[in-house]
């Protein structure tokens, strides 16, 4: 995907290695990558992580805390995130917005003819999420999705695990061999060959102004930078008003639990030998 700012071309540039959470973690700790900030109650043994999924641990032995997690998506990057809540309906209530189209992807699934909510969210540029599994804490919220500046969805405690595994995660780069300045609607594509590269002019831009001009001082842009570009038409908060997402009914939850019982009953009625 290819974003321009004032006639200057950018792309959002996959980012391979930051997929890992403790690459991601050890990183945000130097000043970079991804994560801007960060939390972690609980420990590693409340916020279990292994590879790319990071997992927010329920705990309900008597006067112990749970697991809560906290992050928030540095300037000019954009990740991905899959979240799983081992329970069904879970996105029924929370929403304050109409998440911005694909934004906030919301869907019912079972495993082991369990219920489960699947959801898959876009932080980018100070957008964050919050989850605290068991309300434990005061300075995180319990299921928060701040998108554009905005709370967009803003849930209550899970009371189960919440799984969050990054998809990608992408930073917004500039594009090799671009032109500077803002573009007249006609002209700058000479070669007509639909970019204005360094192979056209652009009549902004009075370092390019003949074929074949490279533009000797381009706008530069360092990744993380606090400055956020303002590029997308779309408002990343979604609409004020709050319209019920169309989902799919949640499977009838019982029949999980009728289907465990039958197997282990089954097993405890077996003859044994001898």
């Amino acid at each position: 995907m290819r974003v321009i700012v004032d006639g200057v071309r950018y792309q959002w540039s996959k980012v391979p290695p930051l997929t890992d959470w403790n690459t991601a973690f050890q990183q945000s700790d130097q000043g970079k990558g991804w994560i801007e900030s960060y939390k972690r109650k609980g420990g590693g043994a409340y916020t279990q992580v292994s590879g790319d999924s990071l997992t927010v641990i329920d705990e309900d032995i008597p006067f112990t805390s749970s697991g809560a997690f906290y992050v928030k998506a540095r300037a000019n990057y954009r990740v991905g995130l899959r979240i799983r809540v081992n329970r069904g309906n879970y996105w029924k209530t929370g929403f304050k917005r109409t998440p911005a189209p694909g934004r906030f992807n919301t869907s019912y699934s079972t495993s082991l003819m369990l219920p489960k909510s699947d959801a898959y969210i876009v932080l980018e540029s100070g957008d964050y999420l919050s989850v605290d599994v068991d309300g434990d804490y005061s300075d995180i919220a319990q299921f928060r999705v701040v998108q554009g500046g905005v709370i967009v969805f803003d849930g209550k405690a899970a009371d189960t695990n919440v799984k969050i595994t990054i998809d990608e995660v992408r930073v917004l780069v500039l594009e090799q061999d671009e032109v500077s300045g803002p573009l007249e609607e006609e002209g700058g594509d000479l070669d007509q060959d639909g970019v204005v590269d360094s192979e056209d002019f652009d009549p902004n831009d009075p370092d390019i102004q003949n074929p074949g001009d490279v533009d000797d001082d381009p706008d530069d842009f360092t990744p993380g930078e606090e400055e956020i570009i303002v590029y997308d038409p779309e408002d990343r908060g979604g609409l004020e008003i709050y319209v019920s997402p169309n989902l799919k009914p949640d499977p009838f939850p019982l029949l999980g639990y009728i289907g465990l019982a039958a197997f282990f009953s089954l097993i405890l009625r077996r003859p044994s030998n001898g």
